[in-house]
């Protein structure tokens, strides 16, 4: 058995300089690809079908990001529990051709992770990987408070920090400074929730789609209902509602906050008593107890891959 990044700890060894951590990683995402190549092969010999569905897509994905990041971030000794064994043999269930699937996803999330900033790696680190597959809590990484990080991939605008004051003004120095962007990626929490309206109304008038990065929780849902299209992928990362937080204190169901929460709901097209009510109901995951229905049937989001789309 093999695991997938096993054989570049060496590599990986010490405090390199950022440009020999590039080359070896390199090196490591020419290797890998090499064996997803292999792994093909040997699906084809072994008459292993061409197409698992549309669900094997995301293989892995979410452990890959842990294992990358933990290894980028020299918390290996976190993440070694992720770096999935593939098979020597197969017994006629796709475990080969599954095998490559996940090799091509180590791929693409490693180059991913290379090309962004070691602040954003971090803030990526405590949002998808912290407290998640038996990761401790205690490995969260300290950032600068009031940090929000950007950065563009292709057509999208990756966006993470928590919203609090000067968030919008943030966003809208990012969108003015990328060109071509038509879709923000949101990662993030906070409680300033006229701050969140701002940058939601600045979307929008922009006419831009929002989708969710690496979990998007408080405050954040805010900013992703200024979207024009709400999407959600598959491995889904979290939107989460919570109770509104005004001067540091939790609000009440009949605090003013919440008639201009849905109010503002209903200016960006969802159903705002639905998104108040979820709120009030939190902290909770738009993706568990079966709610994926009723985001989209909200219009809370306007697509969730392979679960729902808004009427």
């Amino acid at each position: 058995m093999k695991h997938v990044i096993g054989f570049c700890v060496t590599l990986l060894l010490g405090s390199p300089a950022i440009a020999d951590e590039r080359e070896d990683w390199m090196e490591a995402i020419a290797v890998v690809s090499q064996m997803s190549e292999d792994y093909t092969q040997r699906a084809n010999a072994a008459g292993e079908s061409l197409f698992l569905g549309t669900a094997m897509n995301e293989l892995d994905v979410s452990r890959h990001t842990c294992s990358i990041l933990g290894r980028m971030l020299g918390k290996t000794d976190l993440i070694i529990h992720l770096e999935t064994p593939y098979p020597q043999t197969t017994n006629g269930e796709s475990t080969f051709r599954a095998a490559s699937i996940s090799l091509d996803n180590w791929v693409y999330v490693a180059r991913r992770m290379l090309d962004i900033s070691v602040p954003l790696r971090e803030a990526k680190w405590n949002s998808s990987c912290v407290g998640k597959m038996e990761i401790p809590a205690s490995a969260w990484i300290e950032q600068p408070e009031g940090q929000v990080l950007f950065a563009a991939n292709s057509e999208y605008l990756d966006v993470s920090g928590d919203v609090e004051s000067g968030y919008a003004q943030k966003l809208e120095q990012a969108l003015s400074r990328y060109e071509g962007i038509r879709s923000i990626a949101l990662t993030g929490g906070g409680n300033d929730l006229a701050e969140a309206m701002e940058a939601a109304r600045l979307i929008r008038q922009r006419g831009l789609d929002t989708t969710v990065a690496s979990g998007c929780s408080g405050a954040c849902a805010l900013v992703f209902l200024g979207g024009v299209s709400r999407t959600i992928w598959s491995p889904y990362p979290d939107l989460g509602m919570s109770p509104a937080i005004v001067g540091g204190q939790e609000q009440p169901p009949t605090a003013q906050a919440y008639k201009i929460i849905q109010q503002f709901a209903d200016e960006m097209g969802a159903n705002g008593r639905i998104f108040v009510q979820l709120m009030q109901s939190g902290p909770v995951s738009g993706f568990r107890d079966g709610r994926t229905d009723q985001l989209c049937n909200a219009r809370i989001v306007t697509w969730i891959q392979r679960a729902c789309s808004a009427p």
